[in-house]
């Protein structure tokens, strides 16, 4: 082979290497589909799960007590009977402002530190639906309820966020 054709071969390789280059970073780099992570589901999780199928179940009375014995606050007679009043009238609330309860559907989980952990429902009712906020903290006797209460969701989406 002689000089030219060995210099144009290098030459060529060069400016097609370099061209190439070039158009791949002047194109977008197309999304490489993101293979299903396993979420962990926290024992917080299972707790409140646990909770929201008492609900769904219409077990109020199962529901209060276990809300009662998870608490991180031990609550005396008169202030869960407040409590309980409260979560009621709550719930009657929305059920006479947007009809007729329906499914709650888990909507997040919220690690918001390794010992505190918030979990929100959607309960949907006939012509709207609301959030169910469960929080836990972890305490040294493991996973209690630090708090529960609805929100609407009209209100409740800043905090979804």
């Amino acid at each position: 082979m002689t000089k030219p054709v060995l210099l144009a071969g290098l030459l060529g390789g060069l400016l097609g290497a370099v061209g190439s280059f070039v158009l791949a970073r002047s194109f977008p780099t197309t999304a490489k589909p993101v293979a299903a992570v396993e979420v962990l589901r926290s024992e917080a999780r299972d707790r409140a799960d646990d909770l929201v199928a008492k609900l769904r179940a219409g077990q109020e009375d199962d529901f209060f007590n276990t809300v009662r014995s998870a608490s991180v606050k031990q609550l005396k007679d008169e202030d869960f009977k407040q409590y309980r009043e409260y979560i009621t009238e709550l719930r009657e609330g929305f059920a006479t402002r947007l009809g007729a309860p329906g499914d709650i559907e888990f909507s997040r989980e919220t690690v918001l530190s390794p010992s505190l952990v918030r979990v929100v429902y959607i309960a949907k009712h006939a012509f709207g639906s609301v959030a169910l906020f469960v929080v836990f903290y972890n305490t040294a006797d493991g996973w209690r309820l630090l708090g529960l209460t609805y929100v609407l969701l009209e209100d409740a989406l800043k905090e979804l966020h």
